[in-house]
């Protein structure tokens, strides 16, 4: 994420999350900008070290993901933040390819877990196929404050000795498997200027 491209990313996060107590766009800004930082720290206090990214075709932001601890847990846990894709954009295997770069940035950091809270609510339904496929595991549930009610899901993966894991090619490739720093294009049918390593589609803050 940068300031370059950061009004595209609000769009897009803002887009799928618009009722959050804390908006995505909000989230960004703090992670770019030490005024808005402090702000945003006002609002929720327990939140740490934000760091996003974002999946691009050509200029285009096509979904973000993002890393943060939380003061409980920050040597244990890294969390799953504004996980999405726009819509126009799914089914090529852009979530996927966001997932594993947030998963590589987690085991980097050294925590032995990367945690995400969610949602059993049906537009919630692909996620969770994506978390389960890649071994986020539930560890909780508890009721939605939401009017419909519904369930939140606390999931998470355990980094300890997990080697790498391909995921499968698509169809209609738009970034490499392993991550959105695009090391080698699927079937070479990309070139790397489609995504890079500064920056890189559902989760909370």
């Amino acid at each position: 994420l940068s300031k370059e491209n950061l009004e595209q990313a609000s769009e897009v996060a803002d887009r799928i999350f618009p009722d959050e107590h804390v908006s995505p766009s909000e989230s960004f800004e703090a992670s770019l900008d030490e005024r808005k930082k402090s702000e945003y720290k006002n609002k929720v206090p327990h939140i740490e070290d934000l760091r996003y990214w974002v999946a691009k075709e050509y200029a285009k932001v096509l979904g973000t993901v993002g890393l943060y601890t939380q003061e409980a847990d920050k040597e244990e846990a890294h969390w799953l933040g504004w996980f999405c894709v726009a819509p126009e954009a799914r089914g090529r295997g852009v979530g996927t390819a966001l997932l594993e770069h947030a998963i590589s940035e987690a085991r980097k950091a050294g925590v032995p877990l990367l945690r995400l809270y969610t949602s059993d609510h049906p537009d919630e339904e692909t996620a969770q196929l994506l978390y389960e496929k890649r071994g986020f595991k539930i560890t909780r549930k508890d009721k939605s404050g939401s009017d419909s009610g519904g369930k939140i899901l606390y999931r998470e993966l355990d980094l300890t000795g997990e080697g790498e894991v391909p995921c499968e090619e698509t169809k209609e490739p738009v970034l490499s498997c392993h991550q959105v720093t695009i090391r080698k294009a699927i079937e070479e049918k990309l070139s790397p200027k489609h995504a890079d390593e500064s920056e890189i589609g559902r989760a909370h803050v």
